[in-house]
């Protein structure tokens, strides 16, 4: 039986009636109709075009009682945009997608200063922003995070104490001023001439020593910035000899190297330095922390103190202390190098004030054998300056073959060779050139020469090779010359021609000591605000890699070479503050993490450690970020979301996305 219903008991949806949704959608359209975005076309601009200016358009809307806003942020640019597109151009999209994904690697990079970070986010130059005008989430407990993990970030442009003083240094290299200028002392000091007196400091160690001596002078009446209080113990940091406590004395054997373990690369090795803690390290460190705590003017004082005592130690022949022994090692920095030299000088008049040898009058003649008639000879033939036979070699003319005392070289600085070298350069390539060149070359040549003559009276050249150089040597006939020897226009022929009989006490000396002693005191005190700056900067960088080294910073394996002293500074400067800044970060992981590794699960432990470091609580969460992306062979597929008062999710996907 059929039944009959009442139409009016079926439920009728009324579609003409107007939902809340479709009125918000409508008023969004409205807001962009009246915002005339409709009928805009994506434009494509230059980076130079941008004016990193961001201007916004916004209007209020309510939706379920909840108020949101709508805004339209876009880019002022300066000119005209290079080219108006439709959005469907092909490399309009490519530069989008590639815009799009090198921004995904730039973690909570809001520096473009736009309104919401999407504009990084997705290198967008204008966009639409929909979002409520009250918090949607509300600051998550990081407490109550079932698993913790940190990563350490540094800040960028960080500063710090080392580099920082070590820059300090570095600007100086552009001050081309005298630094004995900057205490008004340049005429005072006689530098217009190097072989000028200066006058002493009234408080220095030299001062007191000469006192208790009894060499007490007239002094000036210089005062210098910096207070006899603070002065005293930096020189006697410096020369710990001066006092009797034994305080900061320098080590018996100096390292001309850092000791490290394997094969393990070196901060700053290519850095030509001095041995670690010697008076070069000290100097220099002190000299960079004065000037740091009082300017150039602390540096000056300190560096004319420096020299007053060098001098006195020179005129009274008291050896520089800290410094590494023996001639001038081109291995460490030019002013260990010329201290060195200084040494030598010193210790070359300790020798002997009678001869430059080191050896009395008395010493100078070797007495002949018996049977060798030494009594049968005149005075001008009598042997002079014997050191010791030669085994059982002999003359040509069979006379026993004596090994002569003779002038050692003399020793030199880098800067001093340097010097030679381009001397020798700028002669020219003329006979005569080669002439002098070969004089030059061949002083000690003649010298040992000289000394052979007076020791073995009667001999003759080729007995002076078998000694000098044996494998220019024959043996024939008693003693011939090598074939090298018979060249034509060998200076070994003509220096032995004019070579006289004359012994190492009586020659004119290869080194003078007193004239290379004035030249370096003068060279030091005659410095340039960058010249001495450039002195100091080796030490105080190997120094300041050494600390860093010692903090936990790992050395590089770079290497310089071909470049000048200031761009091998700048590259050892830069790698010392990464080094630096490695140093900070494994401080504080160490201090925060312990033993843990970053981006691991924490441990109970662990967490404890965390919350110390911050205080006791964390500090508040500014935003949380995921990021979800993919890449194929047509775009890259990307999901973006950020927490923070709000919750803000964006995509750019393709349509084969497919969402499951």
């Amino acid at each position: 039986m059929n039944e009959e219903i009442d139409e009016y008991d079926i439920y009728h949806q009324d579609f003409t009636t107007v939902s809340e949704w479709e009125v918000f959608v409508a008023r969004i359209e409205e807001v962009l109709i009246d915002w005339r975005l409709s009928k805009s076309t994506m434009v494509k601009h230059s980076v130079e075009n941008h004016a990193k200016k961001w201007f916004t358009k916004s209007e209020e809307i309510s939706y379920q009682g909840q108020k949101f806003t709508l805004s339209y942020n876009y880019m002022n640019c300066k000119s005209k945009p290079e080219s108006t597109e439709e959005s469907s151009d092909k490399s309009l999209l490519v530069e989008i997608q590639d815009g799009l994904w090198e921004a995904t690697t730039r973690f909570m990079d809001d520096s473009d200063e736009s309104p919401f970070p999407v504009s990084n986010w997705f290198g967008l130059k204008q966009y639409l922003m929909l979002y409520p005008n009250v918090a949607l989430v509300e600051d998550i407990d990081p407490l109550m995070a079932p698993t913790w993990t940190l990563t350490l970030k540094m800040r960028e442009n960080i500063n710090f104490q080392l580099s920082e003083l070590i820059g300090k240094v570095m600007e100086l290299l552009d001050n081309s001023y005298l630094l004995m200028d900057t205490l008004g002392l340049s005429k005072s000091l006689g530098l217009v001439n190097p072989l000028n007196k200066i006058t002493e400091a009234p408080i220095t160690i030299s001062k007191l020593v000469k006192a208790a001596m009894g060499h007490g002078r007239h002094t000036s009446e210089f005062k210098g910035p910096i207070s006899d209080e603070l002065l005293m113990p930096l020189l006697y940091y410096i020369f710990p000899d001066a006092v009797e406590d034994g305080t900061h004395i320098y080590p018996p054997h100096l390292k001309m190297e850092f000791k490290q373990d394997g094969n393990e690369s070196k901060l700053c090795s290519y850095v030509k330095s001095s041995p670690e803690d010697c008076l070069v390290w000290r100097l220099s460190v002190t000299a960079a922390k004065l000037h740091d705590a009082g300017g150039l003017s602390y540096l000056a004082h300190l560096w004319y103190e420096f020299i007053q005592e060098l001098q006195y130690r020179w005129e009274m022949q008291i050896p520089v202390p800290g410094i590494a022994e023996g001639t001038p090692n081109a291995r460490t920095c030019l002013l260990h190098q010329k201290l060195q030299l200084l040494n030598c000088c010193i210790k070359r008049t300790m020798e002997g004030n009678v001869n430059t040898t080191g050896h009395s009058s008395e010493e100078e003649f070797f007495d002949c054998s018996e049977g060798e008639g030494a009594e049968e000879q005149p005075p001008w033939d009598r042997p002079v300056g014997r050191l010791h036979r030669l085994g059982e070699a002999t003359l040509k003319n069979g006379a026993p073959l004596y090994v002569p005392r003779t002038q050692d070289p003399a020793p030199k600085t880098e800067d001093q060779l340097e010097e030679d070298a381009e001397l020798m350069v700028r002669l020219g390539d003329d006979a005569k050139a080669s002439e002098l060149r070969a004089r030059m070359m061949s002083a000690s040549l003649l010298s040992d020469m000289e000394a052979f003559k007076a020791a073995n009276p009667g001999a003759e050249l080729c007995d002076f090779v078998r000694w000098y150089s044996p494998r220019d040597w024959k043996s024939d006939d008693g003693g011939a010359l090598g074939e090298r020897m018979l060249l034509p226009g060998n200076p070994w022929v003509e220096a032995w021609n004019v070579a006289r009989p004359v012994p190492a006490s009586r020659q004119r000396r290869l080194f003078d000591e007193t004239r290379e002693a004035e030249q370096i005191l003068h060279f030091l005190r005659s410095r340039t605000v960058s010249g001495v700056a450039e002195l100091l900067l080796p030490a105080i960088i190997r120094a300041g890699a050494l600390r860093a080294t010692q903090e936990g910073a790992i050395g590089s394996s770079a290497s310089v070479g071909g470049v000048d002293a200031r761009r091998t500074f700048e590259i050892a400067v830069r790698e010392l503050y990464e080094a630096e800044k490695e140093a900070c970060r494994m401080l504080c992981r160490r201090k925060v993490l312990g033993g843990g590794e970053e981006g691991q699960a924490l441990d109970a432990a662990e967490r404890a450690r965390v919350l110390r470091a911050a205080g006791g609580v964390l500090p508040a969460v500014a935003r949380r970020e995921f990021t979800l992306r993919v890449r194929d062979a047509t775009a890259p597929q990307l999901m973006r979301a950020a927490l923070a008062d709000d919750i803000t999710i964006v995509g750019a996907f393709t349509e084969r996305i497919v969402c499951l």
